[in-house]
């Protein structure tokens, strides 16, 4: 009988290993299949795929931001470079010329008539160079001049300016 029982208690033992799985265990997970796995490895590299790209867009609208600035930082110098030529080197240099003209033997400066053509600016040094005109045995003439002017926060130097006509220069 001892016998019958052992064997009776190792069948049902033995067939209920064998008709356990997770499938019928309240709250068991199954180990996850090689496809799920792969899915989960591709589902990661897409993740990290999308995370580079967003970081390069990050980068080029924080560049174009840097860029726009940069623009806006030259054009709001070669404003106020543009003012300044207007409001302060222009009556400077005019200045300039009345006095250089007033030595000159034949011809005469005819004021105010000086115009910058073209300016560049490099810290406090400002390159000017553009016509003016004078008076010539009763003839209106027109010469071209360049210079160099030092613009500091207190006073405005004259570094270099040139004057040509024809064959004839000189400078100051």
């Amino acid at each position: 009988m001892k016998k019958l029982v052992y064997f009776t208690l190792a069948i049902l033992i033995f067939s209920c290993k064998n008709s356990a799985s997770t499938d019928e265990i309240p709250g068991a997970t199954k180990p996850p299949s090689a496809a799920e796995i792969e899915r989960e490895q591709l589902l990661a590299k897409e993740n990290e795929i999308l995370k580079q790209k967003l970081e390069l867009e990050q980068l080029k609208i924080a560049e174009e931001i840097e860029e726009k600035n940069q623009r806006e930082k030259a054009l709001d110098e070669q404003k106020k470079a543009e003012q300044l030529l207007s409001s302060e080197v222009l009556p400077y240099v005019n200045k300039i010329f009345l006095k250089w003209g007033s030595s000159w033997m034949i011809d005469n400066y005819l004021d105010e008539s000086l115009k910058i053509d073209r300016f560049t600016k490099n810290g406090d040094i400002l390159n000017i160079e553009g016509t003016f005109k004078f008076n010539r045995a009763g003839k209106i003439k027109i010469g071209k001049f360049e210079g160099s002017l030092d613009i500091l926060p207190t006073e405005m130097k004259i570094r270099e300016l040139c004057y040509f006509f024809e064959s004839e220069s000189d400078c100051i």
